[in-house]
């Protein structure tokens, strides 16, 4: 599946580089980018029972662990593996967070996994100075946003970040884009989980997925 999606894609970029309309090029800019996000999605899915073992031998250890990832499915799949984890997401209220990060800072959950949407600002998650992606933001902001978490004051060792990538996937795009090219990442900012639509992001979207450098 994600195969043929990855070629349908790159077939459509090579069109979208052909393209000399300005309108057309743009709606076909629009649709490139409905179709990394699903590439995305696909990854993800893909790498949940990955992600599973990797909080297994990490809390096997008997460290906290601060799990960001985006769609709602993933979440769920971990809360069904990790039944007593907490968890911060869109879907819950202020109450239903405050509880959960009540619970997390208190001891009582060694995991909470966090929306990057509805964990990236104003938390203290300060209990881990571990910190892992099970999906990657879109932009430097977004990751930045979501390692601060534990970054807070009180904090007092050094944070940790793992970064779950799957291989041969879209990931390896976006994480050259935010850790490898931060001039382009740096300049732009989160609002929200959707891709960036910028075309100086596009750009280099499009660049990194057709010839990759790592």
């Amino acid at each position: 599946e994600y195969a043929c999606a990855a070629e349908d894609l790159a077939t459509y970029l090579r069109e979208y580089k052909e393209c000399t309309d300005y309108e057309v090029a743009r709606k076909m800019r629009m649709e490139a980018l409905v179709k990394f996000m699903a590439l995305r999605s696909i990854a993800a899915k893909g790498k949940v029972k990955q992600a599973i073992d990797f909080c297994r031998t990490f809390l096997a250890n008997g460290k906290p662990l601060i799990l960001f990832c985006s769609l709602h499915e993933i979440v769920d799949e971990l809360k069904k593996a990790f039944p007593k984890a907490v968890t911060v997401t869109g879907r819950d209220s202020m109450m239903m967070k405050q509880a959960a990060v009540d619970a997390f800072q208190s001891g009582q959950a060694q995991l909470i996994i966090c929306s990057i949407k509805a964990a990236g600002v104003g938390l203290t998650l300060t209990a881990s100075s571990n910190v892992a992606f099970c999906e990657l933001p879109y932009t430097y902001a977004d990751c930045c946003q979501c390692e601060d978490r534990a970054h807070r004051i009180g904090q007092k060792d050094n944070v940790t970040c793992y970064y779950l990538l799957g291989r041969g996937t879209i990931d390896r795009t976006l994480y050259s884009i935010i850790h490898r090219k931060k001039s382009i990442a740096n300049q732009i900012m989160a609002s929200n989980d959707e891709i960036p639509n910028d075309e100086m992001y596009f750009n280099e979207l499009m660049k990194e997925f057709l010839n990759p450098t790592i």
